[in-house]
């Protein structure tokens, strides 16, 4: 075994770079790209398919694809990054202890047919990410330091999808916003650490590294839990997180969360507001980790102790609660496999049940390719379906995906997903939505 994880690493941070786009060999169980999990989206029925039309983003796509292709057959040398090693400087900062990641992802999604609309989104997600070394900073050489900025710009394909689940994995408001900003403190070797600071709780928990291929949100985290909403893509909360590794290969989390990340009635900028009414969100998990086999099987739960009125009868509860079990591992030298189960309270939620899975194979037509198919099933809740009648009683989301690098520094990634019953809408079809996007490493 290497040198132990830190809290984020050791279950893969939700918003992390290709290993290639590194300049690291990449796992054989899939490509990690660059990720974001939003929370669903309140479903309005009414609302219309409305936004600016992107077919010049596929286009767009499209045409830097080719330009990839082309450039990957005549560079001998390939970098990780687009802008270069910046004369040396950014390996030399990486040596001391100081690395930074800077990643543009552009996606057109195309929603075929059925859903609210035919029509078409373009969005955008720019990462900035630093971490540096305690001892970098000239302090602790035990602590590590993260800060995270986040933008976002585009449409949202929600609108004329009409889905719960969310099509599209970096859908979110308008903005830039300091998005993590966390010190973290290793102890007795590295058994125990802590953490305190804006944090992401799925960097953390209910997260797989074999479902990160896949661009539905369902995939990232389990939808009977990002409806609640924790502090989660794309507005995080202060938290103290901290984990114990008992042995090698087993692990417990334990965090505590504002219970209201941000300012509900504003999304745009950073917003840190602490109020008694707010509550707190209670997160554990605990579970087996085998990096060598890439198995992982983990139990987990959270408590909110916020008061709230649920968005479907109007009914006023003091709490909420839900609990998941998680699970991948490699099937073979190219294949991996995982499993997604999540509940809910069946009184306060829409979704009371969530079941996902999926299939990963790594080189398929070369060594930095992976292609993926999914299958993510979210089931109303009884009393979700009384307080609405005549909703339909799941919505079901199929994903074929595959990701591949024509040079070191650029990610291409087209998916198709068919999406049955969306949004528990029965007066909308099934829909078939088409998307293109890049993963560009500067």
């Amino acid at each position: 075994m290497g040198p132990r994880m830190t809290i984020d690493e050791i279950d893969i941070r939700g918003r992390q770079i290709c290993a290639v786009q590194q300049g690291h060999a990449a796992e054989k169980r899939g490509i990690c790209v660059h990720r974001a999990y939003p929370q669903a989206p309140a479903r309005n029925m009414s609302r219309p398919a409305t936004g600016i039309d992107s077919a010049r983003w596929t286009g767009a796509l499209t045409l830097l694809a080719t330009m990839a292709i082309v450039s990957a057959a005549v560079r001998a040398e390939e970098s990780p990054w687009l802008l270069g090693d910046w004369a040396g400087q950014r390996t030399a900062l990486a040596d001391k202890g100081v690395e930074f990641e800077m990643v543009l992802t552009l996606e057109g999604v195309q929603n075929v047919r059925g859903g609210m609309a035919r029509s078409s989104r373009g969005l955008l997600n720019l990462d900035l990410i630093m971490d540096a070394r305690g001892e970098a900073l000239g302090l602790s050489d035990q602590g590590d330091l993260h800060v995270y900025l986040l933008g976002n710009a585009g449409g949202t394909p929600t609108e004329m999808i009409g889905d719960l689940q969310t099509t599209s994995n970096i859908e979110a408001p308008n903005t830039f916003k300091v998005y993590e900003l966390w010190w973290q403190q290793r102890h007795a070797g590295g058994s125990l650490a802590w953490l305190v600071g804006l944090h992401d709780y799925n960097a953390t928990f209910d997260a797989l590294e074999s479902a990160g291929l896949f661009t539905n949100s369902s995939f990232g985290i389990s939808p009977a839990n990002s409806q609640v909403p924790p502090a989660i893509f794309p507005t995080t909360s202060l938290a103290v997180v901290a984990s114990l590794w008992p042995g090698e290969r087993c692990y417990l989390h334990a965090g505590v969360y504002d219970g209201i990340p941000g300012d509900p009635g504003d999304d745009k900028g950073t917003h840190v507001i602490l109020d008694r009414d707010d509550g707190i969100f209670y997160a554990l998990e605990g579970g087996l980790q085998n990096e060598e086999t890439g198995r992982k099987l983990a139990l987990g739960g959270w408590y909110r102790s916020t008061d709230f009125a649920d968005d479907f009868s109007g009914a006023s509860h003091g709490s909420n609660d839900g609990y998941y079990l998680i699970g991948e591992t490699n099937l073979s030298e190219h294949w991996a496999g995982f499993f997604q189960l999540g509940q809910a309270d069946k009184n306060r939620n829409q979704v009371g049940f969530y079941a996902g899975a999926g299939v990963t194979y790594a080189s398929l037509f070369g060594e930095d390719d992976t292609f993926g198919l999914g299958v993510a099933h979210a089931r109303n809740t009884n009393s979700f379906r009384a307080a609405v009648p005549g909703a339909d009683r799941y919505e079901m989301v199929y994903e074929c995906t595959y990701a591949f690098h024509p040079v070191g520094w650029l990610t291409i990634q087209p998916d198709l997903q068919f999406i049955q019953n969306p949004g528990m809408d029965p007066t909308l079809n099934d829909a078939v939505v088409l998307s293109l996007r890049a993963y560009i490493a500067f």
